[in-house]
């Protein structure tokens, strides 16, 4: 995902929300912490140039570039419906040193139904939160939850 869309968050006076999509998963933050919105962040598109587990540098698009650009109703786009299984996600890194296979497969394997994940976007999720799952269906999002973010995730079709 290499755009953010910063939007005024209904969570507040004054406060932001920021959401990312690349149509198979869909990250939000809301509110943003305010010691980043004090960093210059207003509403409008913003481009990520580079991340790492520290740090992501941003750039502000200007508005004559984005002029017209409707983002994706992401609200619609959020599961409402009652869970068919809940759990807890815990992040893990893929490294040589520390890895988490076991306690992944064995997320992976208690869903009620055989359900595809790109692996990638599971670690996107990081290590430093534990996540609240909502499983809908084989076919349907999976929808992570913590704190003040949340993420959507599509499963891949066998």
């Amino acid at each position: 995902m290499n755009d953010i869309h910063i939007e005024p968050s209904d969570k507040g006076e004054g406060l932001l929300l920021g959401v990312a999509t690349d149509g198979r998963r869909l990250h939000i933050v809301d509110p943003i912490p305010e010691p980043i919105t004090y960093l210059g962040l207003t509403p409008g598109y913003w481009k990520v140039f580079k991340t790492n587990p520290r740090r992501v540098w941003l750039a502000r698009l200007d508005d004559s570039v984005t002029d017209g650009w409707n983002f994706p109703n992401w609200r619609k786009i959020i599961p409402t419906e009652q869970a068919a299984y809940e759990t807890t996600f815990e992040g893990f890194a893929l490294t040589k040193n520390h890895h988490n296979s076991r306690g992944l497969t064995e997320f992976l394997r208690n869903f009620p139904e055989t359900t595809v994940v790109d692996i990638s976007f599971l670690y996107d999720l990081g290590t430093d939160s534990t996540w609240e799952l909502s499983w809908l269906g084989s076919t349907k999002p999976l929808k992570f939850t913590t704190v003040n973010r949340m993420a959507v995730i599509m499963p891949m079709q066998p």
